[in-house]
């Protein structure tokens, strides 16, 4: 393996921690609580299927990065279905909310862009 594919397979399992430490950090800072005192239980909902889906498929992305691709575009839609769906009812965003919204979505596609990039894989040798 070259040196280029090398960095690519860093920045990739770099992605990937991060991506496990952005769906682990709302249950271990417990920022649900305090963001669950003016939130809906729709926006609850999506945040807590968020960091489980989030932590989860980036666990998986480090064997089967598609599988973890396709996920995380699913959980991104999910969560812009629920803050559509809480924007209609009448609810006003915090920056938390936004924060976590935007994260998740950063890191859905910056895995979709290394996949579609073909990068290697981060188990590769």
């Amino acid at each position: 393996m070259d040196e280029t594919a090398r960095l690519r397979q860093f920045y990739l399992r770099f992605l990937l921690v991060g991506g496990m430490l952005w769906g682990g950090m709302p249950f271990l800072t417990s920022p649900l609580i305090n963001r669950g005192a003016g939130s809906s239980t729709v926006a609850i909902a999506a945040a807590v299927f968020s960091s489980v889906s989030l932590l989860l498929a980036c666990t998986i992305g480090f064997w089967r990065r598609r599988i973890a691709c396709i996920w995380l575009t699913f959980n991104v839609l999910v969560l812009i279905a629920s803050l559509a769906a809480s924007a209609m009812s009448g609810e006003h965003f915090g920056v938390w909310e936004m924060v976590g919204v935007a994260g998740a979505i950063a890191i859905a596609f910056l895995l979709d862009f290394m996949e579609l990039q073909r990068w290697p894989g981060a188990l590769e040798k």
